[in-house]
Order: structure tokens, then sequence, then C-alpha cells
């Protein structure tokens, strides 16, 4: 999966065995959480591109959403 932030700026996280179905930025952009076909949720640093964790399911992840507020 890679994600372009601006013109100057490409990620490149690599760790999905199967397609990406959903990715969201945190509000205040810091972190990037992708869900895929490979039953797992994965979360990212956008600033060191480490991978905060990978939590996985039973069922592919068809969607993932930060809340808006810091709560």
């Amino acid at each position: 999966m890679c994600i372009s932030i601006n013109l100057f700026q490409i990620f490149h996280f690599a760790g999905h065995s199967e397609a990406v179905s959903s990715v969201d930025i945190s509000p205040d952009g810091k972190v990037v959480a992708s869900g895929g076909w490979d039953d797992s949720l994965r979360v990212w640093s956008l600033t060191t591109d480490h991978q905060y964790d990978v939590v996985s399911v039973s069922a592919s992840v068809e969607a993932v959403g930060f809340r808006p507020d810091p709560r």
C-alpha cells in the first residue's frame, strides 16, 4: 500500500498479504489505519513508517475509521 500525503512524501507500507479494502488517516495526520482481505487491521505511524499494531480478526476488514475527536 502506498500513500501520498503531498507532492514530496510517499510512504510504502508492507504487511497485508491480501488486498487492502479500507484506509483512514487520523485527524491529526500522524497515524494511518488499514483493513484488508487478509483478516487484519494494521496501524502505522505516518512520521516514521513504523507499524504500531496488527489486529487479527475472523473476517475481512471492510471499513476502518478514526473518531473525529481525540477521545
